[in-house]
C-alpha cells in the first residue's frame, strides 16, 4: 500500500511538474509573439511617418538661446527661441499648433529660473481672449502628468480658458523597452493609473508625487519628442522645450 501511494505521489509531482514546464513554454511564447508584434509588425498610425514634397524657401532663421557668465561671473540667458514663439503667436489670427515635450513648471527647486512654461501659457490665453475664434491646439507628452499622477497648473490653465490640450497616444508607438513592456502588457496594463501618488517624482524634487502604478507605465520609455509650432503666417522646428528647468 505504502508502495502504492509512493508510485501516485511521484506520478502527481511528475505531472506538476510537466505542467510547470509547459506553462511556462507558453508563456515564453506569448511574451515572445508580443515582443515581436509591438516592435516589428505593430501598423504605426497613419501619417505618422510622412514623405511630402520639396520646396524650397528663401526666407528661413535660424534662432538660437545662449547662456553664458558674465564679467562678474553672473549666468546670462538670451532665450531668443521663446522670445520668437511667443511673438508668432501674438501674430495669429486663424490657428496656432503648438507640439511640445515638456512643459511644466516643476523644478529641482533651483531659483531664478526663466518662467517658460508660464509666459508661453500667458501667451496663448492672451491671443485667445483678443481673437475668441482662434483656434489654438495644444499637443503635449504624457510624462508632464507622469502618466495620469496629477495635472500641471499650466495644462489646467490652457484648458480653462477654452485651448485644446491633447496627450499624445503613446500607446500607438511600437514598443521601445520590449522585454520589460511585454511583461508590464500582459500582467499589469489592466489596473490603469488612477490614486494617489506616494513615490517619489522622478522628474523633479518639488513635484507631485507619483503612483506605483503610473510609475510602472513610464518605465514603458515612450515619449513624444516633438517642438513644433506653426500658425497660419510661419512654422518654427524647435530643439527647447517650455520647462522651466
Amino acid at each position: 500500500m505504502k508502495k502504492y501511494g509512493a508510485r501516485v505521489q511521484e506520478k502527481f509531482k511528475t505531472a506538476l511538474s510537466k505542467k510547470r514546464v509547459w506553462t511556462l513554454l507558453v508563456l515564453v511564447v506569448v511574451l515572445a509573439g508580443m515582443i515581436f508584434y509591438h516592435t516589428s509588425y505593430k501598423a504605426l498610425p497613419e501619417g505618422l511617418s510622412y514623405e511630402g514634397d520639396v520646396h524650397e524657401l528663401e526666407d528661413i532663421e535660424f534662432i538660437y538661446n545662449l547662456t553664458y557668465p558674465d564679467p562678474e561671473g553672473e549666468s546670462v540667458q538670451e532665450l531668443r527661441i521663446f522670445d520668437e514663439v511667443n511673438d508668432m503667436i501674438s501674430k495669429a489670427e486663424e490657428f496656432v499648433v503648438i507640439d511640445m515635450f515638456f512643459f511644466n513648471s516643476y523644478t529641482d527647486g533651483i531659483e531664478g529660473l526663466p518662467e517658460l512654461s508660464g509666459n508661453l501659457a500667458d501667451a496663448l490665453i492672451a491671443q485667445k481672449k483678443k481673437h475668441p475664434d482662434l483656434k489654438v491646439v495644444f499637443i503635449t507628452d504624457r510624462v508632464n502628468t507622469v502618466y495620469d499622477s496629477y495635472q500641471p497648473k499650466e495644462i489646467e490653465r490652457l484648458r480653462n480658458h477654452d485651448i485644446d490640450v491633447v496627450m499624445t497616444s503613446l500607446e500607438e508607438l511600437r514598443d521601445s523597452n520590449p522585454l520589460y513592456s511585454s511583461v508590464w502588457r500582459l500582467f499589469f496594463q489592466w489596473f490603469g493609473q488612477e490614486g494617489n501618488g506616494w513615490i517619489p517624482n522622478p522628474m523633479a524634487s518639488d513635484a507631485p508625487e507619483v503612483t506605483f502604478r503610473s510609475y510602472m507605465d513610464m518605465m514603458n520609455i515612450k515619449a513624444n519628442h516633438r517642438k513644433t509650432v506653426v500658425t497660419e503666417k510661419e512654422a518654427m522646428v524647435s530643439s527647447a522645450n517650455p520647462h522651466d528647468i
